[in-house]
């Protein structure tokens, strides 16, 4: 049974894998720094939001996130990922998980966006 398409390294054949990273700033708007179609803001403390714009039709089915930089204390969790194309993802101390905060311009985040041109997964 032949399910992978290993041209596409996954193995559903219409889902489009769109690309942003962003560099943060404390306490203001974040820098776009890859990333066609896909605007970043700071909505609150430790508290961001991607969205992708540039959505040819499809459905958001997920996204992955990486933080770059000297992460000492510091883990990122999505907590909203909206079929329309806006994942919310959080800054948060690795100590107790839950303490928002802020990422200065020493890190950057990277997010890859899974759309199912289809629009079903």
């Amino acid at each position: 049974m032949k399910t992978l398409y290993p041209e596409r390294g996954y193995n559903q054949s219409d889902v489009q894998i769109h690309v942003g990273r962003m560099t943060a700033a404390v306490g203001a708007t974040p820098t776009k720094n890859v990333g066609k179609g896909i605007t970043f803001a700071r909505t609150g403390s430790g508290t961001y939001t991607a969205t992708l714009a540039d959505n040819p039709g499809g459905t958001l089915l997920g996204a992955d996130i990486t933080l770059i930089g000297a992460a000492l204390d510091v883990q990122l969790l999505i907590t909203a990922c909206t079929a329309a194309g806006v994942v919310t993802f959080t800054a948060v101390k690795t100590s107790d998980g839950t303490t928002a905060v802020d990422l200065t311009n020493a890190y950057q985040v990277f997010l890859k966006f899974y759309v199912c041109s289809s629009g079903a997964g």
